[in-house]
């Protein structure tokens, strides 16, 4: 969770101060110390004396552990303060939810709606690629070739051009045009690592989909691999997060983590 807020202290594309109170800079590196307990009572300060205002919805919704409810403060925001710079703020966090979850065409329209909303924003280059990597993972292939290639040619920062090279890379030597969905979860695996125990949160048939799963949460800081598990004549590839000296560790970490991006997870133990 550490790691989480930290890069999302990266992402964040604007640091903009709420009067007499707290900025987001200063809240995430409150939440990045573990110290969510002052982090939220800046926040119920800030609702207190400006109930109205987009920047203290905007703060709840980011520190709503809970992804559906996060989401629904986010659209609420949008509906409400609609040429508030918070709002193009929540329409990339919508997108995010979304592209998580594996809806990529819902994620799509959000991030083409904040580069349509705010075409000169910070967050623009980072919407413009994750709108082509929603048509890369729905199996767009040549849409998304195109849409990363004209991305890199504006010039975007050097982490998203590392990532589209890696991205067009993939695109240049990977198979014929279809999509895969996620495959099934099942218990149990065999794995060469010894002792403690690892969060799966995702298995596919196609190893793209599971590189780009990858992708998406290693950009938020998380310590991701994948696996390839031979299964019944079949072959998974499986995504797992941190590895957890302590079942009860990864159990937690699970339910945190299920509660935020409101995807499955599955526990393995490494031996």
């Amino acid at each position: 969770m550490r790691r989480l807020i930290l890069s999302l202290a990266i992402l964040a594309a604007f640091y903009n101060n709420l009067p007499g109170q707290i900025n987001e800079k200063q809240l995430l590196e409150l939440m990045a110390k573990d110290d969510v307990a002052t982090a939220r009572q800046k926040v119920e300060e800030a609702v207190k004396r400006y109930p109205h205002s987009p920047v203290a919805l905007y703060f709840q919704a980011l520190l709503e552990v809970d992804a559906v409810r996060a989401l629904e403060l986010y659209k609420s925001l949008v509906k409400r303060f609609r040429s508030s710079e918070y709002a193009v703020k929540s329409l990339y966090r919508i997108g995010q939810f979304y592209f998580a979850r594996g809806f990529y065409y819902s994620a799509r329209k959000y991030f083409l709606d904040v580069i349509r909303t705010e075409p000169n924003s910070d967050l623009a280059d980072k919407a413009t690629y994750f709108a082509a990597k929603c048509l890369f993972a729905a199996g767009k292939r040549d849409s998304a070739r195109q849409e990363f290639i004209q991305l890199k040619r504006h010039h975007p920062p050097q982490l998203l051009i590392a990532l589209i090279d890696e991205d067009l890379a993939t695109l240049n030597s990977s198979g014929p045009d279809r999509y895969a969905a996620p495959a099934a979860q099942t218990p149990g695996i065999n794995d060469a690592q010894t002792g403690g125990y690892t969060v799966q949160i995702g298995s596919y048939l196609r190893e793209e989909n599971a590189r780009s799963q990858k992708k998406y949460f290693a950009l938020l800081g998380y310590p991701v691999e994948i696996k390839e598990i031979k299964k019944n004549s079949a072959t998974y590839y499986r995504v797992f997060i941190g590895r957890f000296s302590e079942k009860a560790k990864a159990k937690k970490f699970a339910q945190a983590f299920k509660q935020k991006f409101g995807l499955k997870t599955h526990i393995v133990e490494l031996k």
